[in-house]
């Protein structure tokens, strides 16, 4: 299974960010309002389809070895994005 890493998207070879803005997707429809407006849209909205029927707390999912492992493994992207874990 190939599995990318997020920064992977919006940096260049030298690690320079490519992009203005980036929205969460804990924040979609408030960032999606924000890109509208940079972009000169009219303010519309997201349908919320296909809804996930999973635990709310991601990190319910871990133990303490999983998460070490995930922390390790996406390092890079937690501390761009600003995540905790």
């Amino acid at each position: 299974m190939l599995i990318s890493y997020q920064h992977q998207f919006i940096l260049d070879d030298n690690g320079h960010l490519l992009v203005d803005f980036v929205g969460r997707f804990e924040n979609l429809q408030d960032d999606f309002v924000y890109v509208c407006q940079r972009i000169g849209l009219p303010h519309l909205s997201l349908p919320h389809v296909n809804a996930s029927h999973r635990r709310p707390d991601y990190r319910s999912y871990y133990n303490e070895y999983t998460k070490h492992l995930v922390e390790e493994y996406f390092r890079r992207d937690i501390e761009l994005f600003g995540y905790s874990f």
